[in-house]
Order: structure tokens, then sequence, then C-alpha cells
């Protein structure tokens, strides 16, 4: 079965399939902010742009390939607060690469939340 998208509203997107089973739980946004990555286990920083930021993780646009399994640290300014943040790449397409966040402290949870709330709300 497919899925049909029934709520599309200023970035936030949740989807639910034709049997009734929500596929998209956690609210995400578009967003364009820089920063960088780099892989565990190497000490090489890579600029990257953050495109999507959700609570269960975010898309990072970069020139550099990622694949999946690989586990990165992303760092990057949301507004004034510096984060970062530790994942593993979950799925690649092009330059962008999801990474699904591994055990996301609660102040940095409540910090996007925040900032998904913001935009949300506060968009006209």
């Amino acid at each position: 079965m497919g899925s049909v998208p029934v709520a599309i509203n200023k970035g936030f997107q949740i989807t639910t399939s034709v049997s009734g089973k929500q596929r998209r739980k956690k609210g995400r946004i578009r967003t364009n902010i820089t920063g960088f990555y780099y892989l565990h286990g190497k000490n090489k920083n890579i600029d990257c742009t953050i495109v999507d930021l959700g609570m269960g993780g975010l898309t990072i646009q970069s020139g550099v390939a990622l694949y999946q399994g690989e586990k990165v640290t992303a760092l990057f300014r949301l507004e004034e607060d510096p984060l970062q943040i530790e994942g593993v790449i979950g799925r690649t397409s092009g330059k962008n690469a999801v990474l699904r966040y591994e055990d996301l402290p609660e102040d940095i949870a409540q910090k996007i939340q925040g900032y998904i709330n913001k935009i949300y709300y506060n968009e006209s």
C-alpha cells in the first residue's frame, strides 16, 4: 500500500499509510543552517548545510559523500546556541544524507523542539 500525505503545513509533514498507520510521528522543518560535521575516527571537519531539522534526525547537504551506517557528529548553531549532535547516517540521496540521532540529550532535544515550534507558529 502507498502512503497519503494528510498534512503539510509550514515545513511540517505527517504522512499516514492507506492502512491508517502513521509513518512520520515527529515534526520537522526545512532549514538552511551552515555548519560542519566530522566522521568518528577522523579529525577533519567538513563544511555542510543542515537542510532539514527534526526531533528524530536532520539532513546534511555536503559535497562529500556519506554512506549508510557511518557515525557522524554534526556541529552548527541553532539561533545563537552551538549544538553538537552525534548520530548514524541512515539514508543518502545525492548530496543529502539523513543523520539519525543517537542518545539526543534532553537539553538539545528541547532546543530543537523550541526552534521547530517558534518557526512553525510564528511564520505567517
